[in-house]
């Protein structure tokens, strides 16, 4: 098969059928992650899981406060490697919200 050297006009997200999850979920992807947009863009998309990966929640409790941070949909974070300090400022600052961190860690039954 050969295949074209030129890309085609084609987007997975805009051009295709939508996904079908489980019990009516929602799933939405960012190609980057930005602290002044977080809480409009969980809003907008009735985020209530969020899946961390790196410096991300460290970034989320460092930025300045958003305008009813505290009122909002998320129920649980989850990924790996998130610090003790880092877990108890993103409770105080954002909860009642879960944390569920994968990564083998010595903090991690916090």
């Amino acid at each position: 098969m050969r295949l074209p050297r030129e890309r085609l006009p084609y987007s997975a997200i805009v051009d295709r059928a939508p996904l079908r999850l489980p019990g009516g979920a929602r799933l939405a992807l960012s190609s980057s992650f930005e602290p002044h947009t977080f809480w409009d863009e969980v809003r907008r998309y009735g985020i209530s899981v969020v899946y961390y990966a790196g410096e991300m929640c460290r970034r989320l409790v460092d930025s300045p406060p958003v305008l009813g941070e505290k009122n909002n949909p998320v129920r649980l974070f989850a990924g790996s490697g998130l610090r003790p300090d880092v877990w108890r400022r993103l409770v105080d600052r954002f909860g009642p919200v879960g944390v569920l961190d994968m990564n083998q860690t010595p903090w991690k039954h916090m």
